[in-house]
């Protein structure tokens, strides 16, 4: 039900993630978009099929230009 996702911009918020996962199905919590430096987050679904469909649907997604990696 935890997707890793990296690559992402310094300017990406814990918000903006819960908002394009949670098209997906409903987002549990994201954790650790607010250490820039690292660029990583921690998105988790309440059901592992909607986290599932998030990770075929936005592998390789831009973000701010860059594209992220689940």
């Amino acid at each position: 039900r935890t997707l890793f996702v990296c690559q992402l911009e310094s300017a990406t918020t814990e918000g903006e993630l819960k908002e394009l996962f949670g098209v997906h199905g409903p987002v549990r919590r994201v954790i650790g978009a607010l250490v820039p430096s690292r660029g990583i987050a921690f998105v988790t679904f309440f059901d592992i099929r909607h986290a599932s469909a998030a990770l075929t649907a936005l592998q390789a997604h831009e973000l701010h230009g860059k594209p992220m990696e689940v």
